[in-house]
């Protein structure tokens, strides 16, 4: 059996399909230029009919056929002041846990609200590509021979 090639691609990993700009065209095409139902269009592309009519009228009410970008606010709060802030007082005390860090730095710049832990964590870790190791006090004969034997 051949399949048609306006029809929108299955994803055999995920339960439902994801239909791409392009299916969401297609979809409004059949309906405005073609003159199919919304029924009809429906069983054409094997999509639920609650589906076509969304597409069809966000479609109406607002023109667009792109989906919309998903996900919550992407912009980084700590800034390059901040990153360089963060580089100086590591470089200045390498044992500073990233709990000091953090309490430090909302003190410091008074970011309301104030940035997580787990923001100060990535920051360091992914953004100024550090690497934290845990400093422990190391015993003035831990190498002795005596300590050996």
């Amino acid at each position: 059996m051949k399949r048609d090639s306006s029809s929108p691609q299955l994803h055999p990993n995920k339960k439902q399909r994801r239909l791409s700009n392009r299916d969401r065209l297609n979809i409004i095409e059949s309906i405005a230029n073609e003159a199919h139902t919304i029924i009809e269009t429906a069983e054409r592309f094997k999509l639920p009919e609650s589906t076509v009519r969304s597409i069809y009228r966000t479609f109406e009410r607002t023109g667009r056929v792109t989906k919309l970008q998903r996900g919550g606010n992407r912009h980084p709060r700590l800034e390059q002041e901040h990153l360089s802030w963060i580089k100086d007082r590591l470089l200045q005390e390498p044992g500073l846990s990233i709990s000091d860090l953090h309490a430090e730095l909302n003190k410091k710049f008074r970011l309301r609200p104030p940035v997580s832990r787990n923001t100060v964590q990535n920051a360091v870790d992914k953004r100024i590509a550090y690497t934290l190791k845990l400093v422990r006090p190391q015993l003035k004969d831990y190498n002795s021979d005596a300590r050996c034997e």
